[in-house]
């Protein structure tokens, strides 16, 4: 073993983060005022005795010890994370080091004299400097506009540095056939009766099913979330994959949110609830419907789909809503079809830069900083979506 008594390292604590200056912007909420966030401390640097240690050998191969850098602080009043801390071990015993810091070399004094007002002249000049450098910047900043349509549209969500929870519906109604009579359960109900003969009916326990729709997701629904991830990758923003039955409200009080699918997922249905277009259950003529309804003509026939469906599926219809949602105060967007087939061709509708620029162009000037619904619909052959159209719009 090598015995080194003496080292020589560096110490410095970490950097704080820079606070934001942000203001509330809230519908229904005048003169929000300031919501901006402090940044995070630095974090410290620690001096541990430590019985496991009896030189000072480690110290040869880590010269320098930083603490963590905090985190700049956000809207919303989110102050940034503190910076990590660091801790030095050294044996017991060790003579206590002593931390300098490196000052200035300070000159004589030097005395004030007369100057005929200049003094006062290079105030102005200064002034006027920092009001043009808050001028240009302020011009910079405004050249940096999203660079399309569809950028614009997603441009809420990037605004914090969180990563973007990417919320996939799951089925509600899915169970398995559990007991000593699961497999002919399994084998008589498991597969569709022939059309040319009559099935006896089957009597089936509660405690012969077990629920097991958490571990389950649709196909289509899961696609659309890829179909969004990729996108965001794209552009270099973080995101997470998760399911419906992983989120709760403290992760979406934490980051924005894209939640995928409508009735399968509660999200999308509290998000969408009290506005202008929202998913309903309707009955008519004896057929129970999933149905997209208007809210300022609730008469009106609305968008439909039979429950359950007969026969193979000839059209979907799904709602694209971005708005800012106060519960969270986070921006949502919501890419929900009433089945899996609208909800993926609304994951193209928010993802590919022509459908959403065909349907902006007669959109309000200042669409930007409003909540914005798309209703669309898609037709569906052979078991495939196809494009998305755009059968109504609502900006607020």
């Amino acid at each position: 073993m090598h015995f080194i008594d003496q080292a020589t390292i560096r110490v410095k604590a970490g950097d704080g983060g820079r606070g934001c200056v942000a203001f509330r912007r809230e519908k229904f909420v005048p003169k929000g005022g300031p919501s901006g966030g402090d940044g995070g401390s630095g974090g410290s640097v620690f001096v541990l005795a430590s019985k496991r240690l009896n030189t000072l050998y480690h110290l040869q191969f880590q010269r320098d010890w930083k603490g963590g850098r905090g985190e700049h602080g956000m809207g919303s009043n989110c102050s940034g994370v503190n910076g990590e801390d660091v801790i030095i071990e050294l044996p017991i015993g060790s003579y206590t080091p002593v931390f300098t810091t490196e000052a200035p070399v300070l000159g004589p004094p030097k005395l004030a004299r007369p100057d005929g007002g200049r003094g006062r002249r290079w105030i102005v000049a200064a002034s006027v400097l920092l009001l043009a450098g808050v001028a240009i910047a302020f011009l910079w900043r405004g050249r940096h506009t999203p660079g399309s349509e569809l950028e614009a549209f997603w441009e809420p969500l990037f605004r914090g540095r969180n990563a973007i929870q990417v919320c996939i519906g799951q089925p509600t109604r899915l169970y398995r056939f559990i007991g000593p009579r699961s497999e002919d359960l399994n084998r008589l109900l498991g597969q569709p009766a022939a059309p040319d003969r009559e099935v006896a009916p089957v009597s089936v326990a509660s405690g012969e099913l077990s629920w097991v729709a958490p571990e389950y997701m649709f196909l289509r629904d899961g696609l659309a979330g890829f179909k969004v991830a990729s996108w965001l990758q794209s552009k270099g923003r973080a995101y997470q994959l998760v399911s419906v039955s992983q989120t709760d409200y403290s992760r979406l009080r934490r980051a924005p949110m894209v939640a995928i699918g409508a009735f399968n997922n509660a999200w999308s249905m509290r998000v969408t609830s009290e506005l202008r277009f929202v998913f309903e259950y309707r009955t008519g003529g004896g057929t129970k419907y999933h149905s997209i309804i208007d809210r300022r003509n609730p008469n009106a026939a609305g968008w439909n789909v039979a429950e359950p469906v007969a026969g193979a599926m000839t059209e979907d219809y799904a709602i694209v809503t971005r708005v800012f949602d106060p519960a969270t105060e986070q921006t949502v967007i919501s890419v929900a079809g009433i089945k899996s087939y609208g909800s993926f061709a609304a994951s193209e509708f928010v993802t590919q830069p022509e459908y959403v620029g065909a349907a902006l162009q007669s959109a309000p000037k200042d669409w930007r900083r409003q909540n914005v619904q798309f209703v669309l619909g898609t037709k569906i052959i052979d078991g495939t979506s196809g494009p998305p159209r755009v059968l109504a719009a609502h900006f607020w």
